[in-house]
This record gives structure tokens, sequence and C-alpha cells, in this order.
């Protein structure tokens, strides 16, 4: 697979990574690093809330700039 955006701008890069949003393939230089808010621990008492990374494509990552979202996950 091969970076989407690379192919856009008429390059060819391999892709090192998957948009955790979108599902394009990045390549080393495309790649954002994105925090996400998860709440781990039982589903119902006291949750524990931490950070995720995930992996954006540079689109994703605006758009995640613009209107951040919390997602909540049980554990």
């Amino acid at each position: 697979m091969n970076c989407l955006t690379c192919a856009l701008h008429g390059d060819t890069a391999p892709a090192t990574g998957v948009c955790a949003t979108c599902g394009t393939g990045v390549c080393r230089e495309h790649t954002r690093i994105g925090l996400r808010t998860v709440r781990r621990g039982p589903v119902i008492g006291p949750a524990l809330y931490g950070t995720e990374r995930r992996l954006l494509c540079p689109e994703c990552a605006t758009a995640d700039a613009e209107a951040p979202v919390t997602v909540t996950t049980a554990a």
C-alpha cells in the first residue's frame, strides 16, 4: 500500500501506517499522532481516564484539532 497524500501530490511512497479515522495509508512524512481520552475500568463503578495515541493522516489531524472528540470505551 502507498501513501494517499503522496499519491495526490504525484509522488509514490510506501505507507508505514493507517489513519485511525479514515483508513488511508500514510507514509512517515505525512503521519500525525493524535491523542484521545479513553475510559478504562469497570462499566459500573469508578472509572480511570487516560490518553491513547493514534495515527492520523494530515486531513483527519486538521479536523481533529478543530473539533476534538473524546471517545469513551470500556476496558
